[in-house]
């Protein structure tokens, strides 16, 4: 009888050591999965941020012309009102 339960005893140690090393398989899948995403989203992160710097250049030339381009209709439409003609249009 006692062989019967150190067997059943050793069997179920076995069935546990193989659970758990099941378990610490996928778990050294999932860190490795985590450690990729978290490789893509700095990637992400960097790529968000060059775009957010080209865009502030950009918003910032349109902006200089628009003001440009104010600065040039005024002083056209101020030579309007003083001669008949205007040659700085833009």
């Amino acid at each position: 009888m006692l062989l019967f339960f150190c067997s059943q005893l050793q069997q179920e140690q076995e069935k546990k050591r193989c659970e758990l090393e099941d378990l610490m398989g996928k778990m050294a899948s999932l860190q490795a999965q985590n450690k990729k995403l978290l490789l893509e989203q700095n990637n992400f992160m960097a790529d968000n941020k060059i775009l957010e710097t080209e865009m502030e250049m950009t918003q910032k030339t349109n902006k200089s012309y628009h003001v440009l381009i104010f600065f040039c209709r005024n002083t056209c439409i101020s030579q309007n009102n003083s001669r008949s003609t205007c040659k700085n249009t833009v």
